[in-house]
């Protein structure tokens, strides 16, 4: 009867999960949707899966700007899939957001350089 079984979705998946550092390259905020950021050496596509850090950035409660960390617990799963190695990233919990260097004024605005 083995012969008719059919297989599971991701058959031999495996599951790992990590401490990281994870800057924003591209927010979204269409429910569902990934953001984009990167760990220093590739971008990820992730999904979000803290709903209190999701809840935050509905409500406005997280604002972000250019170069903005999220220390985070970020889970990958992989899976063989006909020939092909699958992976998919998602951030299961938000430790905190830390906000990307500011750039410094050389100048005041009121103030010519000559």
């Amino acid at each position: 009867m083995g012969y008719f079984d059919a297989p599971t979705e991701h058959e031999g998946e495996t599951t790992s999960t990590s401490e990281t550092r994870l800057m924003i390259v591209a927010p979204s905020f269409q429910e569902g949707n990934k953001w984009r950021v990167t760990d220093g050496s590739r971008n990820l596509f992730v999904s979000i899966q803290d709903p209190a850090f999701v809840n935050a950035v509905q409500q406005g409660s997280e604002a972000f700007r250019k170069g903005d960390f999220l220390h985070v617990t970020l889970e990958t799963r992989q899976w063989v899939e006909g020939a092909d190695l699958k992976a998919e990233h998602g951030i299961v919990k938000v430790h905190r957001h830390e906000s990307g260097p500011s750039q410094v004024r050389l100048f005041e605005p009121d103030t010519d350089p000559e």
